[in-house]
């Protein structure tokens, strides 16, 4: 019988789709395939083709696991030299290289309102140190301690005036920095959402499908409600995708509860019960049908972040 011989394109083409924790334990099979494996093109090719799948890592913080660093407590003694630090990391894929970007909010010393802000940004293996940006082009006491990466840019969801008391849809505009242009944007919520309260239906800016998404629920109606930026930086794009009715995917009062990600049709939320109990339950957009499944009990808090495997090295 004849042996049947993959080709080198071939072997590239199969090995491009793999994980990540395969593809380190290849390189030990030959000198050829490590010498693949840790070739700039394949891992830019690797990185590509990763970006279209999505990966989630939950993060169960229990009261009684020591595993997990508890928050640490910090008494500021002199308000003049308060400082708010918010740090994010993303992907440059222009230069082929990641940023770490970081805003800087100094406290005003008497009513404690954030009267101005920095911007700084590190390139990673560069010598260029840290280096000072526009400033951030709307309200920082809004900004969540992190924004989203989404295709080159970090994103967040914040209002453009910071002293008010009463918030409407209106008000609040996503922001987005550029890491490949180094600049930020700014896009508008949907004009159909302007007018709706904001203080009770708190608006939430996430990644779903591949797609900025605006996810709150709808007090008035008892509505889950998720809009999508269909073209990213476009206003006009904006798309209601579901209008879910919260009787329909919980059968008890619930704190808490989350979109996790779009699978085929199924929308996927994560959901932390007044038992301290963590639900995933499918939504079909399509049937409108539902179906949940517990999978931890005891849970104290939850963190989900969605994240891609990378072969790209820091040092690189």
């Amino acid at each position: 019988m004849e042996e049947t011989t993959l080709s080198k394109d071939l072997i590239l083409e199969i090995l491009s789709w793999l994980p990540v924790k395969s593809l380190l334990r290849f390189t030990s099979v030959s000198e050829w395939f490590q010498r693949l494996i840790s070739d700039p093109t394949f891992v830019k090719l690797h990185l590509q083709r990763a970006s279209k799948h999505s990966n989630f890592l939950i993060i169960l913080k229990r009261q009684d696991d020591r595993l997990v660093p508890q928050e640490q407590n910090f008494k500021f003694q002199d308000l003049l030299s308060e400082l708010l630090k918010w740090m994010m990391f993303g992907y440059d894929d222009r230069s082929d290289t990641y940023k770490v970007m970081t805003i800087i909010s100094y406290l005003h010393p008497t009513c404690q309102v954030q009267s101005c802000n920095e911007v700084k940004i590190y390139t990673i293996s560069s010598n260029d140190g840290w280096r000072t940006m526009e400033k951030f082009p709307a309200n920082t006491s809004f900004v969540p301690d992190y924004g989203k990466y989404f295709n080159g840019n970090i994103i967040w969801l914040t209002t453009e005036e910071s002293d008010q008391s009463q918030y409407t849809f209106n008000d609040f505009v996503v922001v987005f920095f550029d890491l490949r242009t180094e600049i930020f944007n700014k896009v508008l919520l949907p004009q159909n959402l302007e007018g709706v309260d904001a203080n009770i239906n708190i608006p939430e800016i996430m990644v779903l499908d591949d797609f900025v998404s605006l996810v709150f629920k709808d007090f008035a109606t008892n509505t889950f409600v998720v809009w999508q930026m269909k073209n990213f930086g476009n206003r006009d794009s904006w798309t209601l995708l579901v209008n879910i009715d919260v009787d329909v995917l919980q059968t008890e009062p619930v704190p808490f509860l989350k979109p996790l990600c779009i699978q085929d049709r199924f929308l996927v939320f994560y959901q932390l019960t007044i038992e301290n109990q963590m639900h995933v339950i499918w939504y079909d957009m399509r049937e409108g049908e539902v179906a949940r499944r517990r999978i931890s009990t005891e849970v104290f808090s939850v963190w989900v972040e969605d994240y891609i495997p990378s072969l790209q090295s820091l040092g690189a």
